[in-house]
């Protein structure tokens, strides 16, 4: 009885693992693509790319807020 238990427990750790993982790859996934379309979105982007992306998340604030 004690191993169905264990085993139950050890299924239901699985499933919370797989589903976190999951959800980490899809929050990656959703990082770069928003990064991708910030990055295509202005074509005079500085050559600094780390400052070009923050006036891109600037301007993206300012357009939807």
């Amino acid at each position: 009885m004690q191993q169905m238990v264990d085993f139950s427990h050890r299924e239901a750790e699985d499933s919370k693992s797989i589903s976190l993982r999951l959800e980490v790859e899809m929050i990656e996934a959703i990082d770069q693509s928003l990064a991708k379309s910030i990055l295509n979105r202005d074509p005079h982007r500085p050559k600094n790319r780390s400052q070009w992306i923050i006036q891109a998340i600037k301007r993206s604030l300012k357009e939807n807020f």
